[in-house]
């Protein structure tokens, strides 16, 4: 129904905006907050908070493993089993006292199944291939790479004449930045070693190693 005042009302939805919040354009992209969308979705926000996009469990009671919100990627590509969800991120609560992990999945070629691949956990932990982390155990697990049953590795990719690092800091000015270094040269295929921010060892690229020495 529209009234005389030009609120729209129907079952489900009660518009009481005082201007235009939703607009379909010609092309069936859908504006909210503005009449000019440049996408299929296009929410428009101003101030300093920008454009929210809110996914809320009305449950009031949630579990370890129940899901806040996610967000699908649906394929209707008709290649045998090619179509359907093929990635998603969840946000699921890790415990009933509002700890939540953030869950990137998707699916390998010819198969529907969504793999969890990548998580962020409650603690911040960076967990990659695997669920778990190592951190309750060591304090070392702000990253975790692999699963424990299978092929693992990290790669530093870089140009033929820059260099690779690891570096460990305690600080963020100064030495403090880079007390600890491994690195690699990929000028001269040669491996150094720094420990209090000098360098200790080098292996060069005949396989001739120097102490305290860069030659």
């Amino acid at each position: 129904t529209l009234d005389v005042a030009g609120a729209f009302t129907s079952q489900g939805i009660d518009d009481n905006a005082d201007a235009t919040a939703i607009t379909i354009d010609s092309s069936e992209n859908v504006g909210i907050g503005t009449s000019s969308p440049h996408s299929i979705i296009n929410a428009q926000g101003s101030g300093t908070a920008g454009a929210v996009l809110t996914l809320e469990n009305s449950n009031t009671a949630l579990s370890s493993g129940n899901t806040l919100g996610s967000i699908e990627f649906y394929s209707n590509d008709a290649s045998t089993n090619a179509n359907g969800v093929r990635a998603k991120i969840n946000a699921n609560a890790s415990s009933a006292s509002g700890a939540t992990d953030i869950i990137f999945s998707n699916t390998v070629s010819a198969d529907t199944t969504l793999v969890e691949r990548m998580r962020i956990d409650s603690s911040g932990n960076l967990l990659v291939g695997t669920t778990t982390s190592f951190n309750a155990l060591n304090g070392r697990g702000d990253i975790v790479a692999g699963n424990g049953s299978s092929n693992g590795g990290m790669t530093i990719y870089t140009g033929s004449s820059n260099q690779g690092a690891i570096t460990f800091a305690d600080g963020t000015s100064g030495d403090q930045a880079y007390r600890g270094k491994v690195e690699y040269n990929h000028s001269n295929d040669s491996m150094i070693f720094n420990i209090g921010a000098t360098e200790r060892f080098r292996v060069h690229s005949g396989g001739n190693f120097s102490i305290a020495s860069t030659s």
